[in-house]
């Protein structure tokens, strides 16, 4: 009859409005997964910009025996080696004067390095300079790292630093720069005469002549600091630099789906004859 033709017209009109309506919201929510996946790399790409920016911190974080790398590079406790005048003058046959020489050298170029960087104010700013001098920054720890190591294995320099007090620092140096090193690198570390690596195989020989057959893991020296894992660390920087603000996307309200809920159909009566 015409009543209820109206009314499956009305519920037609209603169940229209619904399919609109859960059409609107299927377009918001992909909308907003698009977004929820731009937004999830945002946070991952934060993740690696500041665990790697914790690895360049750790010059001044990673602190033992009162020691860190940002104190050490400006400090007498290097110069207690590289210019000691018997190793100057090369008394010390066994100490290869490039080590010392390449010791010396990188010791300035990061002492500029870490000044420039921790002089920058926001974590945008070290960024940017970690990406555009990355290579510069992991050649210049890696080869401090492997002169020094070089050096430290010379007897005659280890009784250099026992005598000048400087031995204890100076293998915690080491273990700071192993560790540091390691995060920033994504290469193997060769040692300075190339015939070996500087890995987790890496023993430092104690720095108290007494113990002189003892040899210490870096992890040794280094407990009771934080110092992240070295396991799975990458210091290459992103490719797509410091990352762009991302907002968190906001869920589109859920509309239930109105998949048969359709009306039966309903013909418009004749009219009378």
């Amino acid at each position: 009859d015409e009543a209820a033709y109206r009314q499956y017209l009305a519920d037609m009109e209603a169940y229209n409005r619904r399919v609109a309506a859960y059409n609107d919201y299927l377009e918001k929510l992909a909308a907003y997964n698009t977004d929820l996946a731009a937004y999830r790399d945002y946070t991952a790409a934060l993740d690696t910009v500041g665990r790697q920016l914790s690895y360049m911190n750790l010059a001044k974080s990673l602190t033992v025996y009162a020691c860190n790398i940002y104190l050490s590079l400006q400090g007498p406790t290097v110069k207690a080696v590289l210019e000691n005048e018997e190793v100057l003058t090369g008394k010390i046959v066994d100490a290869d004067p490039y080590a010392i020489e390449l010791a010396g050298d990188t010791t300035e170029r990061l002492q500029t390095i870490l000044k420039d960087y921790f002089a920058l104010a926001t974590d945008e700013e070290k960024y940017n300079y970690y990406t555009l001098n990355y290579t510069e920054i992991v050649n210049n720890y890696v080869d401090l790292f492997r002169s020094l190591d070089s050096l430290y294995r010379v007897r005659n320099v280890r009784a250099i630093l026992i005598k000048e007090g400087k031995a204890k620092k100076y293998v915690a140096f080491l273990a700071e720069l192993h560790a540091v090193t390691h995060l920033l690198s994504d290469e193997k570390i060769k040692n300075f005469e190339g015939n070996g690596y500087l890995d987790e195989t890496y023993r430092i020989q104690h720095w108290d002549s007494a113990y002189a057959d003892r040899y210490l893991t870096p992890a040794e020296i280094l407990e009771g600091s934080v110092c992240p894992s070295l396991d799975g660390a990458v210091g290459m920087p992103l490719p797509t630099g410091y990352p762009a603000p991302v907002s968190e996307p906001v869920a589109p309200t859920p509309v239930e789906d109105p998949k048969g809920t359709k009306p039966a159909e309903c013909y418009r009566p004749l009219p009378p004859a």
